[in-house]
């Protein structure tokens, strides 16, 4: 698959942006570790970007930063 095509699959999933989204209300550490990689892959995707940025995605991130360094070592 090429990049240029993982946007518009990514889009395709119907709900799996918002799922996305809702998975940074999460407690766990872990899981709110890979939904930020999730995020930053998704992100590269200008239309996807702009869904995400709809969905108050940049304030549930900013509000993470408080949680850094309780981040499992290996992810620091």
């Amino acid at each position: 698959m090429r990049f240029q095509d993982a946007g518009e699959m990514v889009r395709s999933f119907v709900g799996g942006l918002e799922l996305i989204v809702s998975l940074l209300k999460s407690e766990h550490k872990e899981v709110l570790a890979s939904v930020c990689a999730a995020i930053a892959n998704i992100a590269k995707d200008e239309e996807n970007l702009a869904v995400i940025t709809d969905h108050g995605v940049v304030p549930m991130l900013a509000r993470l930063t408080n949680t850094v360094s309780a981040l499992p070592e290996y992810l620091l």
